[in-house]
This record gives structure tokens, C-alpha cells and sequence, in this order.
């Protein structure tokens, strides 16, 4: 045991909450530690310092014969009962039903996946016939701006020629 865990342990080694092997290897610990040992004689002597000066009031014994009273009542009224046989029954059909539940989540889930999968292609498959159409569409307004303008330009080279003229 090293002194972090001796330190964590201390108050309750002082209060005799821990056990035997826990106590032993504080002892151990506390023989050849000094520095633990003066904090374990620190929390011992805070421990009587308290109660030296926080007065300690008993039970009066009516009080104790009516709390002990109160439990045994209560120990006799409340019988454990016995588990009857169907609620074996009420496990298992609880189990077979979260089982098919969990059966019926997994192959909707499964065909939702493989649906959408297959469907999948489908929706790549219409994104690239309509980047074809666009395609398809600029070259044609391509060529028509290109008619267009070699139009317009024998146009103005008529003009032109008739200008000269």
C-alpha cells in the first residue's frame, strides 16, 4: 500500500469501517510510514476532540422498546411470499416477446437497407442522364449562338460592302 492509498483510507481505518485485509495493510503501511502515521494520530485526536465537546444524548428506553416494537411488527406483517409459478411464466413470455420484437426491428431495418441500396443505382443512374441532357443542351445552344453570330457577320460585311458602294 503506498501513502495515496493509505491517505484515502485513514478516517475510515480510524472509524473501524474497513476490513480485515484493508486494516491490516494500513497497520503495515502506518509501521514504517511516518508522515501517515501522524496524519492517522491527526484524525484519531480530532475524532476524541469531538466527542469531548459534542454532548452524547442516549435513547430513553421507551423510545427504544417502541422502535423495536415498530420493526418486529413490521418484520411479521410483511411475510416474504413466495413466488408463485406463473411468475416464471410472465419472464419468459416477456423474453420471447422483446425477442420477436427485436426479430421484427431487425428485418424491417435489414429490407429498408437493401431497398434503398437497389434504389440507390436508380438515383445515379437519373443524375448522370441529366448531366447528359444538360450537356446535350449547351452544345446546342453553343451552336446556335455560333450561327448567330457568323449570320450577323456576313450581315455586316454586306452592309458594309453596300456602304462602300
Amino acid at each position: 500500500m503506498n501513502c495515496n492509498e493509505a491517505g484515502t483510507l485513514l478516517a475510515q481505518y480510524a472509524d473501524g469501517e474497513v476490513d480485515n485485509l484493508q486494516g491490516r495493510s494500513i497497520e503495515q503501511h502506518l509501521r514504517g510510514c511516518g508522515a501517515c502515521a501522524t496524519k492517522h494520530e491527526g484524525v484519531l485526536a480530532r475524532g476524541a476532540q469531538i466527542r469531548a465537546k459534542v454532548p452524547y444524548f442516549p435513547a430513553p428506553p421507551a423510545l427504544r422498546e417502541r422502535v423495536r416494537a415498530l420493526l418486529a411488527n413490521a418484520h411479521d406483517a410483511a411475510p416474504a411470499r413466495p413466488r408463485p409459478e406463473r411468475d416464471r411464466w410472465r419472464w419468459l413470455t416477456g423474453g420471447a416477446l422483446a425477442g420477436c420484437t427485436a426479430t421484427m426491428l431487425a428485418w424491417t431495418l435489414g429490407t429498408a437497407v437493401i431497398t434503398w441500396h437497389a434504389n440507390e443505382d436508380v438515383a445515379v443512374e437519373a443524375v448522370a442522364i441529366h448531366h447528359r441532357v444538360d450537356a446535350l443542351v449547351d452544345l446546342r445552344r453553343l451552336r446556335h449562338l455560333t450561327m448567330k453570330s457568323s449570320a450577323r457577320a456576313t450581315a455586316s460585311t454586306a452592309i458594309a460592302k453596300l456602304a462602300d458602294c
